[in-house]
């Protein structure tokens, strides 16, 4: 990516920020929870009208000496109070605009920084770096090699010697040594993701591990998200004694009711195997290995559904930013649908390109710019 077009999406981003935290105020007023708001009026009106940059400086100009000295008299530590607690204001009350101040901020000024770079990102400077992180994830990880999972070709690689401990709520200790990572390097995804080590109750010391395969990746709808729609979870070594003798018990039930479903007919024996399939498999799975399997299946992933409606709302159209409707009109531009200069202003030739364009994909016709326009042009244009 160009350098404009990376300040450019950052100041979508530091947008965004602000919009999310406009919008938990709005949340948090319309829970009935609004005596808990401090006054933020004058953040949001500024905002609004387009004073974002001189509220950056006027609350975090001088955050390192604030930091430094958060008792000082200095006119900003208040400022710098909030921020270093959180949304939490000196006076106890919720401050949800001043709290994504912060990351807004930083990311605007990184996108302005970004022309005065001397010297910006070559091929040579770059595989310098790419050098530099192996070495660095070499001396913590190795690569056992190639292994296909879920049939899938991965990058297996081990990371040892962790002693990672946690205490769970019965009181047991367990201590991770060893994480092993299957890597996709065609798709840049995790499928599959195993811990080892051992778990201490009772004054016993035993196997544990916990493992998770990621399967049946899927492009979610027109983004550039690649999720997965299936989990299997498998968990070993979590049983007490009393849990193993009751397993010792279940062994003997489910050999016996094996029996009796291999003397059934064999319709009813399918139906009765359809009905109880998923459930004798993890009882199987209990029995001879001592680990829980736990399957996900997800049918369908919505993104931020309603979000940017209610962004719109909450400062009054506001979301409908400059950046936003110039990435709008330049992706507009590229697929040919003349929307005029990319000045960042709606016009009635970006209006009209707008409605050529939904009218076109079966969108409902408005001529108005949204983040989801935004969103299916930017999809479209990356696609080309």
């Amino acid at each position: 990516m160009s350098r404009d077009a990376i300040a450019d999406e950052m100041d979508v981003m530091a947008e965004g920020f602000v919009l999310t935290g406009a919008a938990l105020r709005d949340g948090i007023r319309s829970a009935g929870f609004g005596e808990l708001l401090g006054d933020e009026n004058r953040i949001v009106d500024a905002i609004a009208d387009g004073q974002g940059k001189s509220l950056c400086h006027h609350y975090f100009g001088n955050m390192e000496n604030v930091a430094s000295d958060p008792d000082s008299n200095d006119k900003s530590s208040a400022a710098g109070n909030m921020k270093m607690k959180g949304m939490i204001g000196p006076d106890g009350r919720i401050y949800p605009m001043f709290y994504v101040m912060g990351p807004a901020c930083m990311l605007a000024a990184t996108a302005e920084e970004l022309d005065r770079v001397p010297n910006p990102i070559t091929p040579e400077r770059y595989a310098q770096a790419q050098a530099a992180t192996r070495e660095a994830i070499n001396k913590v990880a190795k690569l056992v090699g190639d292994e296909v999972v879920d049939g899938h070709r991965t990058k297996h690689i081990v990371v040892d010697e962790i002693s990672m401990k946690e205490t769970l709520d019965d009181g047991s200790e367990v201590t991770i040594n060893e994480m092993s990572i299957w890597l996709d390097p065609e798709y840049y995804v995790r499928r599959k993701f195993r811990m080892e080590g051992v778990i201490k109750r009772g004054g016993k010391t035993e196997p544990f591990f916990m493992e998770r395969e990621n399967q049946d990746y899927r492009r979610v709808g027109v983004t550039y998200l690649y999720e997965p729609y299936r989990e299997v979870m498998k968990v070993g070594g979590i049983m007490s004694d009393k849990d193993r003798r009751e397993l010792a018990k279940a062994r003997k039930e489910l050999q016996s009711a094996k029996q009796q479903l291999a003397q059934m007919p064999a319709s009813q024996r399918a139906m009765m195997e359809s009905m109880f399939a998923s459930q004798m498999a993890q009882l199987e799975s209990l029995v001879n290995d001592g680990a829980a399997t736990v399957e996900v299946v997800t049918t369908d992933i919505e993104i931020n559904p309603g979000f940017a409606d209610t962004m719109i709302t909450t400062l009054g159209g506001s979301a409908h930013s400059a950046t936003l409707i110039r990435l709008i009109q330049t992706d507009l531009a590229k697929l040919g649908f003349e929307p005029g200069p990319a000045t960042g202003k709606i016009n009635a030739e970006t209006s009209r390109a707008i409605s050529l364009y939904q009218a076109s994909r079966n969108m409902p016709v408005n001529g108005a710019p949204s983040p989801e326009l935004a969103t299916a042009l930017a999809a479209e244009v990356g696609a080309l």
